[in-house]
């Protein structure tokens, strides 16, 4: 013991291990990055051999291709001259017309390929061999170097160099002798299947160096981050050891001393010894009644508490058991467990009671999972197990505590049923809300109609006065003889179209009350003006004027006509509120402003502020303006309910948010609405054709 605890005081107070376990856990780490970074190095060097190969295989197939129908005739240009190294008969022929065009053989296409991807900067490729016909498709050094490797039975060369004063991948692929291509070789005295020479295709490698760099720096972070993590906790290891070990030591100092202490008082007291041998007795008796008063605990116990050995045989049964399953403790005992689950599931469930020895069942001691047991009257019932594993001389035992839950079930299916009969009667009182928020929408439009037919009254004096006139000018022409035909046509033309402006008033109106039945995208300061013309008259009547300022595209989403009556109730509010403003600083009733502005929000919703002139709100009532019910305005004059449908249209039918707040001057209402849900030009095309009502 005392050499042990030495051994492990020099470890924990060691500075040389500290050191050899930094210098181990250091070396591993390096060795661990050494080999991810070469294999990342690796990889990236075979990606782009992968992409090289690709390129090649492409230039390839177009020279087969090419070779295959004997070349390929172009019209001869500047960049295209006849190839002098192709001797073949017709290489240049003349069409009808007296077009000349030259043959162009796979090895010609190849040169033309490569020199407009040399202006493009983007890769170089570059027909080659030992023995070239063309004196410019000479081999440099590197791809001489490849070619005489293709002499030695190599088939492809890749290397990473310094190219051109950059970094470059070189790839070269050999070049084989196909039949087609004897038609231009064949007097080099190349046979089939002849290495002809190779093809290398060179691009830059600052793109693929650019992700292997960052890769490697994200490995490297993540191992230093792996490096340190782990050395803390080592070190937090080592710290909380020697803390421990002191505490250990100075536990084993205090037994030394107790012990010192027990030997000395045993030496004194030998006469106490058949004293303490009687106490160990009556210790024993202790044991026997704690074993009988387990037994009785366990028999008393609400829960079956049932026990096997580690091959499944029942050795334990407690009373409540009894109760859960029917069966006896005579009964049960010596029983393989599996009799107490159904016939269907006993092969299942005996699979997994043996694999708990090995730790693989699905069932983990301790745990709490429910499964299905079967009754002395063949009853399947929920129940709901714990399992405990323990041993004695005797072998491994397991103890199951096995609870009934077939109540627990029962409640549980009554509250699901609850909860969907309370899910059917929220639906219920929802749809109910959404009723009688129509209800008041309309009683809202109902109480604007006495304004509107106000309106009407105004919009239609004018072409009545008109009409009035025309027919007391029949009248007076008719009397003094003067009436003519042409008289009577001039007088039917003006009154029929005072006639058409009143019918076309009439279906305006008729049309701002008619409800949206769809969602649509509109533009708002249009539906504003409409709402406006509704009240053009009495405005005008009052000498208030309306000013508005707009962006471009103040599109919005939702039902145009509940927005117009919004809009309508705000405007109308104002127009009470100038009014009412100007009696009370005893000036003329007449006159006043109403300033609306559109503009977007940074998140591309549209803001709409209402500005009138009137005077300011009470502080005490301006949070309940939007209340239903609650009117500033004369007992009989408002209903209270124009501004709470607005809040209802704007914040739950549009998503939109309003406020209202007192302003030097007047008072200002703020109406945000999120962006159009789809697209606005088509909408706004739609509202500038048929959208406005009035002008």
């Amino acid at each position: 013991m005392n050499t042990s605890s030495g051994k492990l005081k020099n470890i924990l107070y060691s500075d040389w291990v500290k050191l050899l376990f930094i210098v181990l856990w250091t070396f591993i780490v390096a060795l661990s990055l050494y080999f991810n970074t070469k294999s990342m190095k690796e990889h990236s060097a075979e990606m782009a051999k992968e992409d090289a190969k690709v390129m090649f295989s492409f230039i390839q197939t177009a020279r087969l291709w090419n070779a295959r129908h004997g070349g390929v005739y172009v019209p001869v240009t500047e960049k295209t001259p006849p190839n002098p190294y192709l001797e073949v008969p017709h290489r240049d022929i003349i069409d009808q017309e007296g077009n000349t065009y030259t043959l162009v053989n796979p090895a010609y296409m190849t040169r033309q390929l490569a020199e407009l991807a040399k202006e493009e900067k983007s890769i170089f490729f570059h027909i080659t061999s030992l023995n070239p016909i063309r004196p410019e498709n000479a081999a440099d050094t590197w791809e001489t170097a490849a070619l005489r490797s293709f002499e030695k039975g190599n088939r492809e060369v890749m290397e990473k160099v310094v190219w051109g004063g950059e970094n470059m991948y070189r790839y070269m692929s050999v070049l084989i002798v196909r039949k087609a291509c004897l038609k231009c070789h064949k007097k080099q005295g190349y046979k089939e299947g002849d290495v002809r020479g190779g093809i290398s295709v060179s691009f830059s490698s600052a793109k693929v160096d650019k992700t292997l760099k960052a890769e490697m720096s994200n490995f490297i972070f993540l191992h230093l981050i792996v490096y340190i993590l782990f050395s803390a906790v080592c070190l937090f290891a080592i710290s909380r050891g020697k803390k421990h070990w002191e505490e250990m030591n100075n536990i084993k100092a205090f037994q030394e001393e107790l012990i010192k202490k027990r030997t000395t008082e045993l030496t004194t007291a030998n006469s106490r010894l058949k004293e303490e041998v009687n106490e160990r007795r009556e210790a024993e008796t202790v044991l026997r009644e704690s074993e009988k008063k387990y037994r009785l605990v366990t028999q008393s116990a609400h829960d079956a508490i049932i026990s096997a050995d580690e091959w499944g045989s029942v050795v334990g049964w407690n009373s409540a058991a009894e109760k859960v399953f029917g069966y006896s403790e005579r009964e049960a005992l010596g029983k393989m467990i599996t009799f107490l689950v159904p016939e269907r599931l006993r092969k299942i469930y005996l699979e997994r009671f043996h694999s708990l020895r090995s730790h693989k069942s699905p069932w983990q001691t301790g745990e709490m999972f429910e499964a299905k047991g079967r009754n002395k009257n063949g009853d399947v019932i929920p129940v709901e197990v714990s399992i405990s594993r323990w041993s004695s001389q005797n072998g491994i035992f397991y103890t199951g505590i096995v609870r009934d839950i077939s109540e627990r079930k029962r409640m549980e299916e009554n509250l699901r049923s609850l909860n969907r009969n309370l899910e059917e009667r929220v639906m219920f009182e929802i749809a109910k809300r959404r009723e009688q928020e129509q209800l008041l929408l309309q009683k809202s439009k109902l109480a604007a109609m006495g304004e509107m037919i106000g309106s009407i009254a105004h919009q239609w004096r004018q072409p009545l006065n008109g009409i009035s006139l025309i027919i007391q000018d029949i009248h007076e022409s008719f009397k003094y003889n003067e009436l003519t035909e042409e008289e009577i046509e001039r007088a039917t033309k003006e009154a029929m179209g005072q006639v058409e402006f009143m019918t076309n008033t009439i279906n305006d109106f008729r049309n701002f009350f008619n409800p949206s039945k769809e969602r649509s995208t509109f533009d708002a300061v249009v539906g504003m003006k409409d709402a406006i013309a509704i009240l053009d008259a009495q405005l005008r009547t009052a000498g208030i004027e309306v000013h508005i300022e707009a962006e471009e595209n103040c599109l919005i989403t939702g039902y145009l006509n509940e927005y117009r009556q919004a809009m309508l109730n705000i405007i109308s509010n104002a127009r009470d509120a100038i009014k009412t403003s100007r009696k009370e600083e005893s000036l003329l009733a007449d006159g006043g402003a109403i300033s609306i502005t559109f503009f977007h929000l940074e998140d591309a919703s549209l803001c709409v502020e209402i500005f009138n002139d009137g005077s300011h709100i009470p502080d005490d009532f301006i949070g309940l303006i939007f209340n239903p019910y609650v009117t500033s305005k004369p007992e009989g004059e408002g209903s209270g309910i124009g501004l709470y449908m607005t809040k209802v249209i704007i914040e739950s039918n549009m998503q939109g948010k309003i406020s209202v707040e007192n302003r030097e001057g007047g008072v200002c209402f703020i109406i945000t609405f999120p962006p159009p849900e789809r697209d606005a030009t088509e909408k706004k095309e739609e509202e500038e054709d048929g959208g406005e009502m009035l002008t």
